[in-house]
């Protein structure tokens, strides 16, 4: 009971395979017997978990001082699990810096930029909810860990209203052509400035060009989400581009989705929720074929409100 209680991933899945196996799946086999066929493939998990080590970036603000106590920290906790590859500023962030990265642990809030990569924000002094955050993504880095549990889920009229207070449809275009990015940019702003302040697009332009000098905001061949590296605007809202056809966004020839991400200086709740949706969507190719097969807003809701979690 304990077993099925704690790892209830580790123990259907002995039960599912190991039940297909030509050795096995002429027996009744009771559930004390599969439990102890999880405890062996637990022992293997947690093995592998002892040698296998996140590839970590500590970003600070500036001081470097402050940066040398946050990595010391995080080695003494995490030495086994977790290897510091660099520490920097928030202004040295780039593509070279991220590279091989799995995660980002950083002293200042980046929850308003994007990266593909799990970004957890953290005291310098690395307090006790720093530790469980940084023990989840540990958790999660593994499937099957022996701290999986079941993740209580997002009702539908809860997925609905987290889509809705960002995305709606006066903020949705289809281009039935291949168009430029600076023509996607520039109408996708243009939604995006309504109710905002006047110098809203001319910042936004500024701030989307220092977020990609910062690091790249391609995250698939299919899927760009432009963002400012710092908040405009006074509301958070999406933007959402579809190019069935596909376009050219730099070097990326195929780009069929662009979600143009314009985070609030005031407050940003549940803006998280919907990116980590966006990053799914990268993930999932059958999602994207059934969009774009018919790339109108009700159908592209209809799918990506599914992806919230």
């Amino acid at each position: 009971e304990e077993i099925k209680e704690e790892n209830p991933k580790v123990f259907e899945a002995v039960k599912t395979h190991f039940s297909n196996m030509p050795a096995l799946k002429n027996y009744t086999i009771n559930e004390d017997e599969w439990a102890y066929l999880a405890l062996h493939l637990m022992a293997a998990l947690e093995k592998e978990r002892a040698t296998h080590k996140l590839h970590a970036l500590i970003i600070c603000a500036t001081g470097y001082g402050s940066a040398q106590l946050l990595k010391n920290r995080v080695v003494s906790e995490f030495g086994k699990n977790i290897t510091v590859v660099n520490v920097k500023g928030y202004y040295e962030i780039n593509e070279t810096t991220l590279k091989g990265i799995d995660l980002i642990i950083s002293s200042i809030d980046l929850s308003t930029m994007f990266f593909k990569i799990p970004v957890l924000h953290v005291s310098i002094f690395l307090n006790e909810d720093d530790v469980h955050k940084i023990r989840k993504v540990i958790g999660e880095s593994i499937p099957y860990h022996s701290s999986d549990r079941p993740i209580p889920a997002f009702s539908l009229q809860q997925k609905k209203q987290i889509y809705t207070e960002q995305l709606s449809e006066k903020f949705f275009k289809t281009y039935t052509y291949e168009p430029k990015k600076e023509e996607v940019l520039h109408d996708l702003l243009q939604k995006l400035s309504i109710n905002e302040e006047e110098g809203y697009i001319r910042e936004m332009r500024k701030q989307i060009q220092q977020r990609e000098s910062m690091g790249q905001i391609i995250f698939s061949d299919t899927v760009a989400v432009p963002h400012p590296a710092v908040p405009v605007g006074i509301e958070t809202k999406i933007a959402v581009a579809l190019i069935p056809s596909g376009m050219q966004w730099n070097q990326y020839q195929g780009i069929h989705f662009v979600f143009l991400v314009s985070p609030s200086y005031i407050e940003n709740e549940g803006i998280t929720i919907v990116t980590k949706a966006i990053v799914r969507l990268v993930d999932q190719l059958n999602v994207q074929q059934e969009i774009l097969a018919e790339p109108i807003f009700e159908n592209f809701s209809s799918k990506f409100i599914k992806l919230i979690e």
